[in-house]
């Protein structure tokens, strides 16, 4: 037991069964927590998402459950690093499979959903956690559209309205870019605010709470929901005490699934919180059908609009976990044993908050000497990862030299820049990428990475034929190659910068945009 876990915060149904579920917390603080609790969800995590070990699933929801069920309810308050555990399906046969001795029917079972999410998303950190901001009684009150029995527990301390945290996924894939943009679309998502003098939030905007967004790494925020200490909606949760949002209220706008949606948290160690998704699968809406005819619009609700009504059976079900975790614990949650995913990278609100511009270990490969300032770099030989070892090289090779784009809505090229990656390697990456997806897709969209880094380029300065660096030198090292090579048909001596080689990365001939006129082509000079 622990001052946050311990069996008898849940309403056991008797002695026995509540002695059953000590041993079982028990067994896993015993045997399976080795180190941090951060470092234990990052095991169940790394199953869960493994669509291979689907067999180890259920055992590791058990496990979840336990833990949950032990946890303490608390409120909680200000913006929380979010980490998606699991999802699971909504088991619309669970009835019928109780009557036979299942625990869940077969066609849940197949846990599609979670095989879906697992391969898209789930590593992705698209969703970087919530904020949990003061409300006011009236704002709540409107929310909740008056309702009674909830207003009554309102409490200035406790009651809070929320949002989460939306990012554009690092490096992602067609799909992956497309995540974010559907959601601000759909769920009407709004910027992050950076002042609090930003119009447009219900909640209360504090100084503290800002500061404390910049550890997030998030663009986007949006899906609001009304938080307060509560009794768990779920049937096997026995009237546990937990820490409630609700996403169901109609005038908070919620879109499909949200609304179904009802999370329900605990606290299980200093500043960490393990939530459980919980959905209705009776009696909801899939959301708001607009019609317009001649200029009128007509809205029609799609299912039943949701009134919070105690005497109604929702038919609540646990769809998976997450956790929440204290800003305080920022680099312990983005650690390499933790959630690396989510780690903020360059560009990103949070990078050089906690000091990842400042030190080499927020990179995976390759170790920076940081005695190497005055190294000869013409003594690396490999370099495709010797670089690394060099002061001035690696500040180099991972320094982008940019200016403000001439489009607005363009993203922080930065972003692009994997771990212990160089800006040439990044290139190479994006160039094999365009290369495998453009085998069969000739949409000029395809190239938005290489457009986005032109737009935010420099035009270079040339100084004596030429091009002029921007390091402490401020120029280029003339050498002069032993071996001939053969560049344009003749075996010649490299000699000095003769020479700039161009490399073409891909070319655009626009098939795949109706027959634009233009011919796109995209060079990068070495």
């Amino acid at each position: 037991m622990s001052d946050f876990l311990d069996s008898r915060h849940f309403p056991s149904a008797s002695a026995p069964e509540d002695s059953k579920l000590a041993e079982s917390l028990e067994r896993i603080l015993n045997e399976e927590l080795k180190g941090s609790f951060l470092n234990l969800f990052s095991g169940y995590k790394n199953i869960l998402g493994d669509n291979s070990r689907k067999k180890e699933w259920f055992s590791i929801h058990e496990k979840l459950a336990v833990i949950f069920k032990c946890g303490k309810c608390v409120p909680l308050d200000g913006p929380m690093i979010g980490v998606t555990i699991a999802i699971r399906d909504s088991d619309y046969f669970k009835k019928t499979a109780q009557m036979f001795g299942a625990d869940r029917s077969s066609a849940a079972n197949l846990e599609w959903m979670a095989r879906l999410w697992n391969i898209t998303f789930a590593n992705t950190g698209l969703w970087m956690g919530k904020t949990f901001e003061p409300v006011s009684m009236n704002t709540v009150a409107e929310k909740i559209e008056n309702n009674p029995e909830v207003l009554k527990l309102y409490d200035e301390n406790i009651s809070r309205i929320g949002r989460n945290f939306f990012r554009t996924p690092h490096n992602p894939n067609l799909l992956q870019l497309a995540g974010l943009p559907i959601l601000k679309k759909s769920w009407s998502l709004k910027e992050r605010p950076r002042t609090v003098t930003v119009k447009g939030f219900d909640g209360t905007l504090l100084y503290k709470n800002i500061n404390k967004e910049r550890s997030i790494p998030y663009e986007e925020t949006g899906g609001l929901f009304i938080a307060n200490n509560g009794i768990s909606v779920v049937p096997e949760m026995n009237g546990k005490k937990v820490y409630q949002l609700n996403y169901r209220w109609p005038v908070l706008g919620p879109v499909y699934p949200l609304t179904l949606l009802v999370d329900e948290l605990v606290q299980v160690d200093a500043g960490i919180y393990l939530g459980q998704l919980v959905m209705a699968t009776k009696h909801y809406s899939t959301g708001t059908l607009k019609i317009s005819v001649m200029g009128k619009t007509a809205e029609h609700q799609l299912g039943e609009v949701y009134t919070h009504d105690s005497q109604q059976d929702y038919g609540y079900q646990n769809n998976g976990f997450f956790l929440m975790i204290d800003t305080d614990h920022a680099k312990m949650a983005y650690a390499d044993d933790a959630f690396p995913e989510l780690r903020p990278h360059p560009g990103e609100t949070g990078f050089s908050e906690l000091g990842y511009d400042a030190t080499s270990t927020f990179f995976k490969t390759g170790v920076m000497n940081s005695s190497a300032d005055n190294a000869d770099p013409f003594a690396i030989n490999d370099w495709a990862n010797g670089w690394r070892k060099d002061k001035g090289l690696y500040q180099k090779f991972t320094t982008f030299v940019t200016e403000a784009s001439t489009r607005k809505e363009d993203p922080d090229i930065r972003r692009m820049l994997n771990d212990g990656e160089s800006i040439l390697q990044m290139i190479k990456r994006i160039k094999d990428e365009i290369d495998q997806t453009t085998k069969h897709d000739d949409r000029l969209k395809l190239f938005d990475n290489l457009n986005q880094i032109f737009r935010a380029g420099v035009a270079p300065r040339v100084q004596n034929g030429l091009f002029r660096g921007s390091g402490k030198r401020g120029y280029n090292t003339c050498l002069n190659g032993l071996p001939e090579r053969e560049w344009y048909g003749a075996k010649e001596p490299l000699i000095g910068f003769d020479h700039y080689h161009g490399c073409t990365l891909n070319l655009h001939w626009g098939f795949g945009d109706t027959f634009r006129e233009k011919v796109g082509s995209v060079k990068f000079i070495v």
